[in-house]
């Protein structure tokens, strides 16, 4: 079972332009470009990995997951939806980095969560170090076209964020039901994580 996962390459880019959030906003002028990337992002920080609430990758990044053993013929990698494996490597008990090669195992990406599974007659190496999660998995995740349940959301936030910039007792967007059932069906929990 994956212990954790990091972020190797954050996304390169925003699922919504200050544009969209200012047309939805309808705020009329330049002067809080700056204020509303940041809202932005951190509207993104509450829904991406690898501590977002919706258990998936919302934009492609490249992710790394560690592993303590090879414990299983099927690895399922969270964070959907997932693009693909780029390598599966691990120190040996040498201490030597060692890569797997992709001969010996596929790839599935059509499912959720996204799996990496050995070819018949194959085995995981079974010579690795003892140290803590000693294998490790790199692999890019997220929505090439962001569904637009999560993007309206994003900018229901952000608008938010701009009109209430105080802290306030009333119902905050990320906890309002009628909002929260924009992005629900998006949500995907990992076995074992919470």
């Amino acid at each position: 079972m994956i212990s954790y996962v990091k972020i190797d390459t954050p996304p390169s880019d925003y699922p919504v332009s200050i544009e969209n959030i200012k047309a939805h906003a309808v705020i009329e002028h330049d002067l809080d470009d700056w204020l509303l990337n940041s809202y932005i992002g951190a509207a993104l920080s509450e829904l991406d990995p690898p501590h977002g609430i919706l258990g998936r990758a919302i934009m492609e990044q490249s992710l790394i997951a560690y592993l303590p053993s090879f414990d299983n013929d099927r690895i399922f990698l969270p964070y959907p939806p997932l693009k693909s494996v780029t390598s599966i490597s691990y120190q040996d008990t040498n201490g030597s980095t060692q890569v797997i090669d992709e001969s010996k195992y596929i790839v599935t990406v059509d499912i959720e969560p996204g799996r990496i599974e050995l070819l018949p007659g194959e085995s995981w190496p079974t010579d690795t170090s003892n140290i803590v999660n000693p294998i490790w998995i790199n692999y890019v995740a997220g929505y090439t076209d962001v569904p637009e349940g999560i993007r309206f959301y994003i900018m229901l936030l952000v608008a938010e964020m701009y009109r209430q910039r105080e802290l306030s007792t009333t119902i905050s967007t990320k906890n309002n039901p009628l909002w929260m059932n924009l992005i629900e069906k998006y949500r995907f929990r990992f076995a074992g994580w919470e």
